[in-house]
């Protein structure tokens, strides 16, 4: 009888160890879902310029250990390669002006050349300027011998040059989503327009792209 009593006990006290196991895991996944919901599109641009060096720039995406790495367009003359990572958090706190970004980074490993960057921020946890984020991103890719100087400002006068031509194309807000201030008299009324961020997608997927690897530390 004492035996069946103990027997009992422990499948209960196994029980109750796998249902908190449940219960922390359910929680951790519902938080990162939360985090990701609130991952906003702060800045992109479609750079298009040489790299100064290429093994450079894998070294410091490796150290990034990035959770998403695939290559499309693969072929004899070009190697079109994309990673996506987190920036990790440092003791330099006004580094990124709050949390650090996620990243997203376009580049052809065969002709050197950095095709495209995105940064996603959780605007609760950061409010720097889009234009802060992309220096900061690009400052690190020079200090790590990735990019030139004179590369950094090619590509910052390339984001400046989009940032205005997507100003001057967004629809004006309607007159409900707007506000305007002016003269009663029939003076000139100016309106402020109401950026709505992209959200960041939860999963991304590419018909034509082949998952190579994922970096793990080692």
């Amino acid at each position: 009888l004492s035996l069946s009593l103990s027997l009992s006990h422990t499948h209960t006290q196994v029980n109750i160890i796998l249902a908190a196991v449940v219960y922390v895991v359910f929680e951790a996944v519902q938080q990162r879902r939360l985090r990701r919901a609130r991952q906003t599109l702060a800045a992109q641009v479609q750079c298009g310029c040489s790299l100064e060096s290429v093994e450079e720039l894998q070294q410091y995406l490796q150290r990034r250990q990035p959770y998403l790495l695939y290559q499309t367009n693969s072929d004899a003359s070009s190697a079109l390669v994309t990673v996506r990572y987190k920036e990790p958090t440092t003791t330099d706190l006004w580094k990124w002006g709050g949390a650090p970004p996620e990243v997203q980074l376009t580049f052809d490993q065969k002709l050197g050349l950095l095709s495209h960057i995105s940064l996603w921020v959780d605007r609760s946890l950061n409010s720097s300027a889009e234009s802060a984020l992309m220096r900061t991103l690009l400052s690190s890719l020079v200090r790590c011998g990735a990019l030139s100087s004179l590369q950094m400002q090619g590509v910052m006068t390339t984001y400046q040059h989009e940032s205005r031509d997507h100003d001057n194309t967004r629809p004006r807000p309607t007159s409900a989503a707007s506000s305007r201030v002016g003269t009663h008299g029939g003076g000139a009324t100016a309106s402020l327009d109401l950026r709505i961020p992209t959200s960041l997608p939860e999963h991304e997927s590419n018909a034509t792209g082949n998952v190579l690897r994922l970096h793990t530390p080692q």
